[in-house]
């Protein structure tokens, strides 16, 4: 009694009393990325915070389309104001279902597609050189960055992976 005279907030909760249940629309466990499309070959960085209630742990329930029973590991957990839970999937090679739970709440069942997304194999340049240069044409085999005096015209061909029907270079100073 005397304790909670003097601590009026906390002595309940040390003597495990709750004077008001918790908000059961506050409680939930909020999981990313959810369903996602990624590139064959991506690492995954699913994450799961708890709102409302903090877990001593997560584990992580993993199905891949070729099996049929589910993984489970313990996710890492991240120092953070709110209870936070990682997990890092490596080289994603087909569809994988996800779900979380922590403290016996579970999150919803989600989805990690596969897309075999093309991607640039080989990168040239021709450097068309202004008059004032007095140089010659220049080609320049699987280039990566491009540095030419200004005037400079300079054809890009690249090669993908798949068929591509178009495409955009973006330049470090975002301009494309």
């Amino acid at each position: 009694y005397l304790a909670s005279v003097f601590f009026p907030i906390g002595s309940p909760k040390l003597i495990g009393w709750s004077l008001k249940p918790p908000n059961l629309d506050q409680i939930q466990l909020q999981v990313t990325p959810g369903d996602k499309t990624v590139a064959k070959g991506d690492d995954v960085m699913i994450e799961a915070v708890a709102m409302g209630f903090d877990p001593q742990r997560a584990i992580i329930h993993l199905r891949y389309s070729n099996g049929t029973e589910w993984e489970t590991s313990t996710m890492e957990v991240t120092p953070q104001n709110v209870p936070t839970f990682r997990h890092l999937i490596f080289n994603v090679q087909e569809q994988i279902h996800y779900f979380v739970d922590a403290d016996g709440r579970r999150s919803k069942e989600f989805t990690l597609d596969v897309a075999d997304l093309p991607r640039v194999e080989k990168v040239n340049y021709t450097y068309h050189y202004p008059q004032y240069t007095g140089l010659a044409v220049k080609n320049e085999e699987n280039a990566s960055d491009m540095v030419a005096p200004k005037g400079t015209e300079v054809e890009v061909t690249v090669s993908g992976s798949q068929a591509l029907s178009g495409g955009r270079i973006v330049f470090a100073d975002n301009k494309s």
